[in-house]
């Protein structure tokens, strides 16, 4: 099993932000991509669920991983919020 590697654009950059990226893993295998860790185990939002997709005529793994790597960061921190900012007392 070859483990492949996206990088997906969560925000652009601008003049004054250097922008943001997530990473992931995924498998394809049989026509399905399947998001992965480093060991090559699917990988589990926190209610359990795995990110899987059969690809359709004309669609792309590395695409499909794209969005589903988005989906799972999104599940992880709890929707699609902007990230919470912790600042000093």
């Amino acid at each position: 099993m070859k483990i492949h590697h996206v990088v997906v654009e969560i925000h652009r950059p601008t003049e004054t932000y250097p922008g943001q990226v997530a990473e992931g893993r995924y498998t394809f295998e049989d026509g399905e991509v399947t998001l992965v860790d480093h060991v090559g185990q699917p990988v589990r939002d926190p209610q359990g669920k795995t990110y899987s997709k059969k690809l359709g005529p004309g669609e792309d793994a590395y695409r499909v991983a794209g969005r589903l790597t988005k989906q799972f960061r999104s599940a992880r921190r709890g929707g699609n919020f902007p990230p919470q900012l912790i600042t000093p007392n």
